[in-house]
């Protein structure tokens, strides 16, 4: 299986205060890796998923832990939500 290097960074988004760990300009996709400082922060976060969602963008989360210990099925995992969300149906 492929590996991917995460590499930590944080871009302004969309000229907001809030942070994501990487975006994908082609896709419109956010990939967040949350760590603990997600903790108790429910409502926060949702509010800014509304808000980024409103501009039409996807968000993948995967929790930091399962980044480190469990990156192959991260990956799988990944790979399975641009396919159901980016790939063109000829219905």
């Amino acid at each position: 299986s492929t590996k991917i290097k995460f590499i930590i960074c944080c871009i302004k988004l969309l000229n907001s205060s809030y942070i994501v760990d990487f975006y994908i300009n082609t896709l419109g996709l956010i990939v967040e890796i949350d760590g603990e400082s997600h903790n108790d922060k429910e409502e926060y976060d949702k509010k800014r998923e509304e808000y980024l969602e409103s501009f039409g963008l996807k968000i993948f989360k995967a929790t930091n832990l399962r980044v480190l210990h469990d990156l192959d099925n991260v990956i799988k995992e990944l790979e399975l939500f641009v396919i159901e969300h980016y790939s063109t149906r000829n219905d």
